[in-house]
């Protein structure tokens, strides 16, 4: 009776304090706010709120869901028509695109996507998707990206751009292709960095954050490359050998994914933002990643990719509407340069995909001609 009405109790307080944080959220951002010194007391009391959130959160009874990995609000802007819910999808070896796929109920998610098991009580939780997902992320950047399509030549203020970058840090690390890349890291951390098994625990996690978001082992995006190559040529089945060497390789794959999201916020968040608008071909969704990422310094579909945009070669692109798409760089570089960037790279980058097939508003030969052609 007692846990019952804590739980109830925790619910409510918990309720309320989303309550107040997204009110003051949706101030800051309807009065465009821009005065550093209520912006860090803002950002205090946002710490303060995740610490009450995370220790007031109760677990529902865990139940099986669909978790979008592309936001729904992405996906509407490519619906076949104002009026349908529906997207057109292509496949590999297909000599048209599939007739339209639901957006709520078929693109671009999976059952359970977020789900993980608690390291701490080896309890299953829908935490990441109901409360960092939907309540925060997707919510409060749906505003600010439709502000800046409205109008693009619009002076970002700070929490505005602090809202894209984790938007665009959160789309490119909760993605099905981003957690195959994370695979073949912890392989390389346990088979070449001799990384113990423990710092895979709830014991070691302080250590295994140093090595995800400070690099504290150094390691390159080429040493990972060519280890992935050796793993190709000797055709090894990576989710096989993870979980012969991590019991609990899942769990730890979406913990690195989320520690990864929030490490980049703030290179993505110094790096240039502009939109740029293209006809030619009009852009279109990878459901496996959301985006698409380019080292101009090297500008070929190398995988796995890495996280290093700290770089100021790296940039990343993502796809808003068939005919907009918001650009993180570190100058301005000529809109046609990016396009070229877009047009080059990515449709050969669905190669890389798990999925293998591309979100499009519109039936267009050339996106189906180039994913046959691969």
């Amino acid at each position: 009776m007692y846990s019952l009405l804590t739980s109830k109790l925790k619910r409510k307080v918990n309720k309320y304090n989303n309550l107040f944080i997204e009110k003051i959220f949706l101030f800051f951002l309807k009065k465009r706010i821009d005065n550093d010194f209520l912006i860090n007391r803002f950002y205090n009391l946002f710490r303060i709120y995740q610490y009450v959130d995370e220790k007031l959160y109760v677990e529902l009874p865990f139940r099986d869901e669909r978790n979008h990995y592309i936001p729904v609000f992405i996906l509407n802007n490519f619906k076949i028509s104002p009026e349908s819910g529906e997207i057109y999808q292509y496949k590999k070896n297909n000599t048209t695109p599939s007739k339209g796929v639901s957006i709520r109920k078929e693109a671009a998610n999976m059952v359970n996507f977020y789900s993980s098991i608690k390291l701490s009580d080896g309890e299953q939780s829908n935490y990441i998707e109901k409360m960092l997902f939907a309540n925060l992320s997707e919510k409060f950047s749906k505003i600010v990206i439709d502000r800046f399509l409205l109008d693009t030549n619009i002076k970002l203020v700070s929490l505005e751009e602090n809202i894209l970058a984790t938007h665009a840090a959160f789309q490119y690390a909760r993605t099905p292709a981003f957690r195959e890349q994370i695979k073949i890291y912890v392989l390389y951390l346990l088979e070449i960095k001799k990384v113990s098994k423990e710092t895979f625990s709830d014991q070691g996690k302080e250590k295994l954050k140093k090595i995800v978001e400070l690099n504290s082992l150094n390691i390159k995006e080429e040493d990972i490359q060519d280890y992935f190559k050796k793993l190709t040529d000797k055709n090894v089945d990576t989710d096989k050998l993870l979980s012969q060497k991590l019991n609990n390789s899942q769990t730890i794959i979406r913990i690195i994914s989320l520690g990864v999201g929030s490490s980049i916020i703030k290179p993505l968040f110094n790096k240039t933002k502009t939109i740029i608008d293209a006809t030619d071909p009009f852009f279109f969704i990878l459901p496996d990643t959301g985006c698409v990422v380019i080292d101009t310094k090297d500008p070929q579909c190398k995988w796995p990719y890495g996280w290093d945009f700290i770089k100021k070669t790296k940039i990343l692109l993502l796809p808003l509407t068939p005919n907009k798409c918001l650009v993180f760089h570190n100058k301005q570089q000529p809109d046609n340069t990016l396009k070229e960037l877009f047009r080059n790279l990515s449709i050969g980058s669905s190669y890389y995909q798990h999925l293998s097939y591309i979100y499009s508003n519109k039936k267009d030969p050339l996106i189906q001609k180039n994913l046959n052609n691969l």
